[in-house]
C-alpha cells in the first residue's frame, strides 16, 4: 500500500537515529517501494518525492571465464564474445568490456532473454532508492532471483 510506503518515507525524514535511517534507507524502503508495489517513482502526499534508480553490475571471475566464453560461442553472441577475446589480456580493458558488453546482455537476461546461471556472469543487481535534491540518498543492494529456472 502506498500509505505504508509514505509512512516509511515520512519516518526515514524525520528521525536521526542513524540505525534506524540506515535500516529504512537500505532496506524498507526501496523494499516496499520496488519490490513490494514495482514503482520507480513515489511522492508522498506531504510531497517528498522518491525515485528508484537501478543498475546491473558484471563481474566475470578468472576461473569462471573459458565458461563463459563456451557459453556465448554455443549462445550465437560472437560478437560479445570477440570484444571479449580482444580485451582478455589487459585486466582494465576486460573490466571496461565486461560492464559495456556484458551488462547489457545481462540486462536482456533479467528482462527474460535466453537462460543462464547468472553467477557465471557475475550479475549483481543495485535498486537505488533516492530523494532527488537530497545528498543522503537510500540505497538498496538486492541480488534478486539471479539463478533464473529454464522455463
Amino acid at each position: 500500500m502506498t500509505a505504508d510506503l509514505d509512512r516509511l518515507i515520512e519516518r526515514f525524514a524525520a528521525t536521526t537515529d542513524t540505525r534506524e535511517r540506515e535500516q529504512l534507507a537500505l532496506v524498507e524502503i526501496p523494499d516496499e517501494m520496488f519490490l513490494g508495489l514495482g514503482l520507480r517513482e513515489h511522492v508522498t502526499a506531504s510531497g517528498i518525492r522518491v525515485v528508484i534508480e537501478e543498475s546491473v553490475r558484471i563481474t566475470v571471475k578468472a576461473e569462471r571465464r573459458a565458461e563463459l566464453h563456451r557459453w556465448l560461442e554455443q549462445n550465437g553472441y560472437h560478437e560479445e564474445l570477440s570484444a571479449l577475446r580482444a580485451a582478455t589480456q589487459n585486466k582494465q580493458a576486460r573490466a571496461k568490456v565486461e560492464t559495456t558488453v556484458l551488462g547489457p546482455l545481462a540486462v536482456r537476461i533479467l528482462e527474460g532473454g535466453p537462460w543462464i546461471d547468472l553467477d557465471l556472469l557475475g550479475v549483481s543487481r543495485l535498486v537505488k532508492a533516492r530523494i532527488p535534491g537530497d545528498s543522503a540518498a537510500l540505497a538498496s543492494e538486492n541480488v534478486l532471483s539471479l539463478k533464473r529456472s529454464p522455463e
